[in-house]
């Protein structure tokens, strides 16, 4: 079977105009394009405008992928239009800021490192101050401040603490929940009873820089600013000074 009788029986290919070659050839002159997209534009099957945004798009892309701002799976998706420039390059930022070194830190370590007194806001309304003697994966070994029996504290029992030098400051920056919205020492150990902020929520609002209210499952109030987080905590700059929220006791965002 011959090539003429595969498009069928007495087919001809159509010869296109003069001018719409003409037009063609300044298109790819002064475009740069590819002479199968400058005879498509001239026949008016693709928009000149809408090519030259593809290019600028590609072009942008790659070099967005050169320097490892967007991920390379996600290049081609923006390209092709599944995705948009905007939802990539977020998703590449919260990729980055999960997988960063400091992203697995807990302060608590550093104040146990340390040594420097801290205040620590706990399930059923007590605020208590000292050192944290030990920082483990899940408990810590804290020394009172007027006392020298130390004691074990879960960290699902904590809901929130600061630099206890500036106690004075900072409780001016919290609304304290009231004993109608207490719940049991215990209650955040349990994993149903726990909130997920996602990190996805977290970015968004720290990349904002505006000062939000948080609100624990007792009902506390800090509004602050996001100056970090990670998996477990949330750094807030309030207008006393910084407040770390763990992020299993945060009941809503504002």
């Amino acid at each position: 079977m011959t090539d003429k009788d595969k498009r069928g029986k007495g087919a001809v290919k159509k010869k296109l105009p003069k001018e719409t070659i003409a037009k063609a050839r300044d298109l790819e002159v002064k475009w740069s394009l590819p002479r199968p997209i400058a005879l498509q534009i001239a026949q008016g099957k693709q928009d000149l405008t809408e090519v030259l945004q593809k290019i600028q798009l590609k072009e942008k892309v790659a070099r967005l992928m050169a320097r490892e701002e967007i991920l390379p799976a996600l290049g081609p998706q923006v390209v092709a239009g599944t995705w948009t420039l905007e939802r990539a390059l977020f998703h590449t930022r919260l990729r980055a800021r999960k997988s960063a070194p400091d992203y697995m830190r807990c302060f608590l370590d550093d104040y146990a490192r340390e040594q420097r007194p801290i205040a620590l806001s706990l399930v059923g309304g007590e605020l208590v101050q000292g050192k944290v003697v030990e920082s483990r994966p899940f408990d810590l070994t804290f020394c009172p401040r007027d006392s020298s029996d130390e004691t074990t504290i879960v960290k699902h029992d904590i809901k929130f603490f600061f630099d206890a030098t500036r106690r004075k400051h900072l409780l001016k920056a919290i609304k304290w929940g009231t004993a109608e919205t207490a719940i049991t020492s215990d209650h955040l150990r349990r994993i149903g009873a726990r909130t997920d902020i996602k990190a996805r929520v977290l970015l968004e609002m720290q990349e904002s820089e505006k000062a939000i209210e948080w609100q624990t499952l007792e009902g506390d109030c800090i509004r602050g600013r996001i100056t970090w987080f990670g998996r477990y905590e949330v750094q807030l700059q309030t207008a006393k000074g910084d407040v770390i929220v763990m992020r299993h006791a945060v009941a809503a965002i504002a």
